[in-house]
């Protein structure tokens, strides 16, 4: 396990904010939101699994480097 000052992090703002508590909520619970298309929730669903939550945090997943840390505020 990796200790979180060792870790790059990423921070998100207004929008995102939200965005990546429901990727949060949705990974940790499974269940999907009510979205208004099915394009909506693809979109979603397509961004949420650059995600993934270990100890209960949520990281991103990097190609070729270590995950980032999402900080909520």
């Amino acid at each position: 396990e990796r200790k979180a000052s060792s870790q790059a992090v990423f921070i998100g703002t207004g929008y995102q904010e939200k965005n990546l508590q429901d990727m949060f909520k949705f990974l940790t619970t499974l269940v999907t939101l009510p979205f208004d298309t099915i394009l909506a929730k693809k979109r979603f669903l397509k961004k949420a699994v650059k995600f993934f939550v270990q100890n209960g945090r949520m990281y991103k997943k990097m190609q070729d480097r270590p995950p980032l840390l999402v900080i909520f505020d």
